[in-house]
């Protein structure tokens, strides 16, 4: 094995195991006095997304890289296109993330929440649905991130088990991701590596998906019905309080919408995919600058009060259930 094979080894695991341990473990690094005091910063984290770029300006110098290699692992090859994958990811992510800051979604949550009239395993399986639906057209961590405060909130406020209903929400947000194109980034890269259509895709993966989805469901009924409270009383909150910025939301929504639709039309349209979700999160990004930056959010601002309201009123339902008990 020559040299340049052993470095590129050497280097890859390196950054395989620094990449994990600073997502465990932050790293900061002090700021010396003099330097600190010019620009202000008193100490600085190193990021775990530094370590891949790191790792790969080391193996260009000790020369296990080329230029050449470099280049062709952006641009790709007419299989494989690493950066319309890229593109495609971020774009999704853009797309979710400013949909879920509307509180959009959030108010969908309590919408659900009180759907359940306060029966506990009502309430279990809209959540397994929600979490679902909302892995399907989003993506998992949209999911987690929206619902995962929610339940907490409601759990502790009512004196519930959050287990059950956390457990429910993450095995639906991982197993609907398979469903489609879009739920998960390894779905992405296996399916432009295989030339696969959004459509051919899903005709492969729906029936896994929903199987497994509902085994999953099954099981974590027999698992946790003991847990989960036939009754429950619910906080009163509104769900319109909870959404920040309606416009937002309606744009957010029709965009995901529409964005899902020509996926799966982009092949007869003759369409590169990438570029359809890039014009999406265009859109929105547009969208956001008008409504944030031109007009400051002005019709945001008192839905946001309204919403910081909500959160003191369920802090102070999970603090007084704590004093209780």
């Amino acid at each position: 094995m020559l040299f340049k094979d052993i470095a590129a080894l050497v280097i890859f695991c390196l950054v395989i195991l620094l990449t994990i341990v600073l997502v465990l473990v932050p790293v900061t690094v002090k700021v010396p006095a003099r330097l600190a005091a010019r620009v202000r910063i008193k100490q600085l984290t190193i990021s775990y997304a530094a370590v891949p770029v790191a790792g790969a300006i080391l193996m260009l110098c000790t020369g296990s890289l080329t230029g050449q290699t470099f280049a062709q692992g952006i641009v790709g090859d007419q299989h494989l296109k690493p950066y319309g994958i890229v593109i495609l990811f971020l774009a999704l992510a853009y797309i979710s993330t400013s949909l879920d800051s509307t509180g959009c979604l959030a108010w969908l949550a309590l919408h659900i929440t009180r759907l359940s009239k306060g029966h506990g395993t009502a309430l279990f399986g809209l959540y397994f649905a929600l979490s679902s639906v909302i892995t399907a057209l989003l993506s998992n961590d949209v999911s987690i991130m929206t619902l995962t405060p929610i339940i907490y909130y409601f759990s502790v406020a009512t004196s519930v088990d959050p287990v059950p209903f956390l457990t429910a929400m993450f095995t639906a947000a991982n197993i609907w991701s398979m469903l489609l194109f879009v739920g998960n980034p390894t779905n992405i890269i296996v399916a432009v590596a295989y030339q696969m259509s959004f459509a051919d895709y899903s005709r492969w993966m729906a029936l896994p998906t929903i199987g497994a989805g509902l085994a999953c469901l099954a099981v974590l009924l027999l698992v946790h019905h003991k847990h989960i409270p036939k009754r429950l009383t619910l906080p009163e909150l509104q769900p319109a309080i909870m959404l920040v910025d309606k416009p937002g939301a309606i744009l957010g929504t029709i965009n995901i919408l529409a964005c899902l639709a020509f996926l799966a039309a982009a092949p007869v349209l003759g369409w590169e995919l990438w570029l359809v979700t890039l014009v999406s999160a265009g859109l929105h990004a547009l969208y956001n600058f008008v409504a944030y930056v031109v007009f400051k959010g002005r019709w945001c601002t008192q839905h946001q009060h309204q919403q910081q309201q909500v959160e003191v009123e369920l802090g102070r339902a999970a603090s007084g259930t704590a004093e209780r008990g």
